[in-house]
């Protein structure tokens, strides 16, 4: 009878992260940077990959599309995330900057894992909270026929909280995430 009580409350404390997440009056979809050789980059995507090697791992990534030409997309990340000396939490910091154009997105994201190891495979359900900085530089755009001086010096920038959810299944020679 304990048990279900305890799961009761934990479904009390999600629904309630749920609503006080929804609350918002602003709601973007995503546009998730763009890398390659995903499975180096994983944390990126998933908070529950955080301590899922075992040992300390970083990775610096850098891209730069369609070198060249001018506001070409142009991505900085910078991942790191370790286990715990409890094996089964992982904690993880994601760094990530994100150029095109007159457009800059600088995210900054603390990642919370939890393993649970099963017979031959685990299950890691994580839990990721920052902020994203989203600037413009309306100085870098040209338009043909400028309907306003003054729209070149708008600069807006914004700070918005930014949260996700993640799970990551993985075995010895396979992982779905």
């Amino acid at each position: 009878m304990r048990r279900l009580v305890v799961i009761t409350s934990a479904w009390k404390s999600l629904l309630l992260l749920v609503l006080l997440s929804s609350w918002g009056t602003y709601l973007a979809a995503q546009q998730a940077p763009l890398f390659t050789k995903y499975m180096f980059n994983s944390l990126v995507f998933n908070p529950a990959y955080a301590g899922s090697k075992g040992f300390f791992s970083s990775n610096l990534i850098y891209r730069s599309q369609w070198a060249g030409i001018e506001g070409a997309p142009k991505t900085l990340g910078l991942t790191a995330h370790t286990p715990l000396a409890n094996v089964r939490l992982g904690l993880g910091l994601g760094i990530i900057q994100d150029r095109i154009g007159p457009t800059q997105r600088t995210l900054l994201n603390l990642a919370y894992a939890y393993r649970i190891p099963f017979n031959r495979v685990q299950l890691a359900v994580g839990l990721q909270a920052g902020f994203k900085n989203l600037r413009a530089d309306f100085k870098k755009v040209r338009l043909d026929n400028p309907i306003d001086g003054a729209f070149y010096d708008l600069q807006p920038s914004w700070i918005l909280p930014n949260v996700g959810l993640g799970v990551y299944l993985s075995g010895e020679q396979f992982y779905v995430g």
